[in-house]
């Protein structure tokens, strides 16, 4: 799996499901939420335990190393620049105009999107953030 850094859907499930039941064994309340082909963990605060701990404990083994691999390949597989990869995918989405570009999504993302040839709180400007190759 390691070797040559890819890792499948199903070892990734795997470890987010072993991440997960791992977190919720130890008294916290988390669920994985699909998002844009990866999961996002929501955690229900409990001051009664140490969360951030927690999931650091249970995250090795699980999670922390095949998690941000298998995102990196799904989001940019090809290592591109990943404001060429938005510019386009707000424009494939029928976000942005034809014309918007890279320099242009650099500049928009430093400024928080103000002045964006787009309204940022588009469903689908967070879409491809999440994932651009989709």
């Amino acid at each position: 799996m390691f070797k040559d850094l890819d890792i499948s859907r199903a070892e990734y499930e795997e470890a987010v499901k072993r991440f997960v039941d791992c977190v919720k064994g130890k008294g916290v309340t988390i669920s994985a939420v699909p998002t844009d082909g990866y999961y996002q963990y929501d955690v229900i605060n409990n001051p009664a335990v140490d969360q951030d701990a927690i999931q650091e404990s249970c995250g090795k083994g699980t999670r922390n190393l095949i998690e941000p691999i298998f995102v990196d390949r799904l989001r940019n597989p090809n290592k591109e620049d990943e404001n060429e990869l938005f510019a386009k995918c707000l424009i494939r989405n029928g976000v942005a105009p034809a014309d918007y570009n890279a320099e242009r999504a650099r500049k928009d993302r430093v400024n928080g999107f103000k002045g964006a040839p787009y309204d940022s709180s588009d469903p689908r400007v967070a879409h491809c953030n999440a994932n651009p190759n989709t």
